[in-house]
């Protein structure tokens, strides 16, 4: 098999891996066991925002995100039940933790305190994994240069942009990584051997990631152009939103500013406020009582931060059983990243009850939904951040 990619991680926050018991370790007969970075965690995560670069692709040239052909354009890359063997084979032939695993048996992080509430035991979590990654092609794969391209820019935009593991879309799990081997040009060039592709310059590393996020979405609508000509597809107008995550730089019609994904980078506004800082506040923004009234409570639209969001009987009730938050965090050591996605994937209709039951009617509310929440993210997080948006 040949090599396309080789990285180096190492995590840049707490990691919780865990295995049956939550735990990073434990002790059996004396023996001490460890929950290695597994390749079927990083892959999920991978095929997810995989899938968002080709639905975004779709709708810039279609004008919407069949899911079909969203699975069927993935599934020939990375594999599925229908289309067979993926064409890249992952592996992570070494793992190791530096220091000592840190048991946390509370904790202001509301994440992890909520995984040791009501009676559960001590996490165990990792502060310093390390790992390394090998991306290879399968024989008679038949790549072509610009599937080589996005696979390598869609699996470096995963561990950029979201975490792995528990908590991994609330900021936790993140990486940094080194670039020791790329197939492709364009991934090649962005680090030195041995520096980290991120680096800790707030303004150039936001270039790195616009520059990841723009040449992995110029291949995934290369790929997707040629899966639509064999099949005779036609363009037609974007008329309606995205029915899943997707990457686009495409304008919400009639909401200035806004795009179906857009990415932030915020920086404490004093150095004193660090990583663990920025997790908590990560994690409080989304709790209503440590957000306060704002204007997504006071107008009955905090539903836009995920479903289900009840509590004692009173809050938002649908027929859905998850609906997560469009919004993605991942805290790195001195920055942290907010990627959100603009779609059309809610329950059409959702109850609101408090004193007295409110049907919503979520299609209508929508847009008044997502502008309510851009507006209280930068009011929140402007208090302690400087905040850039990147794309």
């Amino acid at each position: 098999m040949q090599k396309i990619l080789e990285i180096n991680l190492y995590s840049e926050n707490y990691v919780l891996l865990g295995g049956y018991d939550r735990h990073y370790w434990r002790n059996i007969k004396g023996l001490r066991i460890e929950e290695h970075l597994r390749p079927q965690s990083l892959k999920g995560l991978w095929r997810w925002w995989a899938r968002a670069y080709i639905a975004g692709a779709l709708y810039d040239l279609i004008g919407n995100t069949d899911i079909n052909k969203v699975i069927s354009i993935t599934g020939e890359m990375l594999g599925d039940a229908e289309r067979g063997a993926s064409k890249v084979f992952l592996k992570i032939p070494h793992t190791t933790c530096r220091g000592r695993p840190t048991s946390i048996q509370k904790s202001n992080i509301g994440r992890i305190n909520l995984l040791t509430s009501f009676g559960k035991t001590a996490l165990r979590l990792v502060e310093d994994l390390r790992a390394t990654v090998i991306l290879l092609e399968r024989p008679r794969a038949n790549m072509s240069t610009e599937e080589r391209a996005f696979l390598i820019g869609s699996l470096l935009t995963s561990l950029i942009l979201s975490g792995l593991g528990k908590g991994g879309r609330r900021g936790l799990g993140t990486f940094n990584l080194n670039i020791r081997y790329s197939a492709t040009e364009e991934f090649r060039s962005l680090t030195r051997t041995g520096s980290s592709l991120l680096p800790d310059d707030y303004d150039q590393a936001s270039k790195v990631i616009k520059q990841i996020i723009e040449k992995t979405l110029e291949s995934a609508k290369k790929i997707a152009s040629e899966k639509l000509k064999s099949k005779g597809a036609r363009e037609r107008a974007s008329a309606t939103w995205p029915r899943i995550p997707a990457i686009t730089l495409k304008e919400v019609a009639e909401q200035p500013d806004m795009c179906f994904f857009m990415l932030y980078m915020l920086k404490p506004k004093v150095s004193t406020r660090g990583m663990h800082q920025m997790l908590v506040d990560v994690n409080n923004f989304v709790v209503r009582s440590k957000r306060g009234i704002d204007g997504l409570t006071r107008n009955k639209l905090a539903w836009i931060l995920g479903l289900p969001r009840e509590q004692l009987g009173k809050g938002y009730f649908s027929w859905v059983e998850r609906r997560a938050s469009p919004l993605i965090f991942a805290v790195h050591k001195r920055w942290f990243l907010a990627s959100l996605f603009v779609s059309a994937d809610w329950p059409q209709k959702i109850t609101w009850k408090g004193a007295q039951p409110l049907p919503i009617n979520v299609s209508s509310e929508l847009p008044r939904a997502y502008k309510s929440l851009i507006d209280v993210f930068n009011a929140y997080f402007n208090r302690n951040y400087t905040i850039k948006r990147i794309l």
